[in-house]
């Protein structure tokens, strides 16, 4: 399996700190790009604000308040690339990808 380690710890950090679940690298790239379209936004805008979100200490370990708080820097990040997007439009685009 050659899986760029950047791409998957974007990955990692998407999943896991957002509360958006993918099970594997490309169903993460996919997701990030279903999430940029929604937005009219670029995949590299949102995988830039992806890596400044805290990951938990372990896989899948990430609280409700972690998974909270990195939902809230994520959507900071996403206005400062476009100040027209509403915290209701990204919050409500990233819990349309959120797998149950």
């Amino acid at each position: 399996m050659n899986v760029k380690p950047i791409a998957l710890g974007v990955l990692i950090a998407a999943t896991l700190a957002s509360g958006v679940q993918a099970q594997t690298p490309g169903q993460g790239r996919q997701i990030a790009k279903q999430i940029a379209a929604d937005l009219g936004l670029q995949r590299k805008d949102v995988k830039s604000c992806v890596k400044t979100l805290d990951k938990p200490a372990e896989r899948g370990a990430a609280t409700d308040e972690q998974r909270a708080a990195n939902k809230e820097k994520l959507i900071t990040c996403l206005q400062q690339v476009n100040p027209d997007l509403s915290e209701e439009l990204i919050s409500a685009t990233i819990d349309k990808y959120r797998l149950q």
